[in-house]
């Protein structure tokens, strides 16, 4: 995990959070940047449990 969150540090914001509505789960950490390339948003990242999300505000 901590790769990814490496190569992709220019990308991810910290949450304390998770936002609300609608989630969906993916297989692989790359399924989910290839959506938050998708909807071009940020990925999500909650340290507590290392959680990743995107979310559509």
């Amino acid at each position: 995990m901590d790769k990814n969150i490496d190569e992709y540090s220019d990308r991810i914001i910290e949450i304390k959070y998770m936002p609300r509505g609608t989630s969906i789960k993916v297989d692989s950490f790359s399924d989910l940047v290839k959506l938050s390339d998708a909807y071009h948003e940020p990925l999500f990242y909650i340290k507590e449990k290392t959680y990743f999300c995107i979310s559509r505000f």
